[in-house]
């Protein structure tokens, strides 16, 4: 009974204070509380930032062939031991190393892909270098890659030289999802080399991204690009290696007359018959393009410039699976065999390749130079 009383007397206190505004009732729900704390920085849970540093256990690749001598090298402190890395990219199909980090355990970057890039330091081996083409690709533990361009916009400063500069290549460079690529199973990094290059590297690593670049600007291969007609070089040529003069070639963009610009291409085999000398593009930023429903050509002019000759060269479209298929240039795909006096337009039906690499999937066309030759070349295009 006196309990009874203590509950009425409690309830009528209650519907008083409430009557008189000093209470208020309201609904709860299973969501109602304190604010959710934010999320946590998916960095401070990442360990394995270190890629490379002094120790080359994790690492293959690192060896001399006809391409590339790749070596570890001694420094004064602070870089003790570094990687030297020089390459020309000519008679080989592929060159490049990897490194498995943290002992080749798989490592997991999915919280980090927006905020984290790859830095390193870069050196020439002696004087003035120019910028390299490598491709960094990140490779799951499925055999899956994704991979991003380290160009210009990746370097602190311009030219490499013989001072050390630190280089950032953001992971959202790399289009992961759409390559399919596992963010929480990575093997490794496997570094590609294109073209020639001579510099040194050192203290590779995973750091937070402080300067940030526009996504989509060196993305490669973010996805397949359809085909389609356009211009791939008139008097500007984007995504090109081989650029240059060493190895007893020279392949410059010069003023012609009537042509604006052109490729100016001088080569000869006097001392190295077997040394290749080409140079090779994408005109989609080093995106896979796809040419599976495209019925077309790939046409260009061309002046030889060296009498009497017919000029030994073969146009090659090679595939991001590794496949690869060269076209040797003669009468058939071009209108007259009068090469002094003028410039004559060749034509390659793109279907000529497809039996021979995956046309879904094409990587680059390449020029390579045999025996010894002078032409120019203008208007690249890719034509219905």
């Amino acid at each position: 009974m006196e309990s009874l009383i203590k509950h009425s007397i409690l309830a009528l206190v209650l519907v008083s204070l409430a009557g008189c505004g000093i209470v208020s009732f309201q609904t709860m729900t299973l969501d109602s509380g304190d604010p959710q704390p934010p999320a946590e920085d998916g960095f401070k849970y990442f360990r394995s930032r270190q890629v490379f540093s002094n120790d080359v256990t994790d690492v293959w690749g690192l060896e001399k062939d006809g391409c590339k001598d790749f070596q570890q090298i001694k420094l004064e402190a602070p870089y003790a031991s570094a990687i030297q890395l020089s390459w020309n990219k000519t008679i080989c199909d592929w060159v490049g190393f990897g490194i498995g980090w943290d002992g080749w355990a798989p490592k997991d970057i999915s919280s980090i892909t927006d905020i984290g890039a790859f830095v390193m330091d870069v050196r020439s081996i002696e004087g003035e270098t120019t910028i390299p083409t490598l491709i960094f690709l990140l490779e799951d533990y499925a055999g899956t890659m994704s991979a991003g361009v380290f160009g210009a916009s990746a370097l602190s400063s311009y030219p490499i030289n013989e001072e050390w500069q630190q280089c950032v290549l953001p992971l959202d460079k790399f289009d992961i999802e759409s390559s399919g690529l596992d963010p929480t199973n990575i093997k490794q990094l496997v570094i590609e080399c294109q073209g020639t290059g001579n510099i040194i590297i050192d203290n590779i690593h995973i750091a937070r991204a402080e300067k940030r670049i526009l996504p989509g600007k060196k993305t490669f291969p973010a996805f397949n690009v359809p085909i389609e007609p356009m211009t791939i070089f008139g008097d500007e040529f984007q995504n090109v290696w081989g650029l240059g003069e060493n190895y007893e070639r020279n392949f410059a963009i010069v003023d012609a007359p009537k042509h604006g610009k052109v490729i100016e291409a001088k080569w000869t085999t006097h001392d190295n018959p077997a040394l290749y000398r080409e140079f090779g593009f994408n005109w989609q930023s080093w995106k896979q393009i796809d040419a599976s429903n495209f019925a077309g050509e790939f046409a260009f002019a061309m002046k030889n410039l060296k009498a009497n000759t017919t000029p030994n060269v073969q146009v090659i479209v090679e595939s991001y699976n590794g496949a690869w298929h060269p076209i040797t240039l003669s009468e058939e795909y071009f209108d007259s065999f009068d090469f002094e006096k003028e410039w004559r337009t060749y034509r390659i039906p793109l279907k000529e390749y497809y039996n021979n690499i995956d046309e879904s999937q094409i990587k680059q066309i390449k020029f390579r130079f045999l025996d010894d030759g002078h032409v120019m070349i203008d208007d690249l295009r890719i034509e219905r």
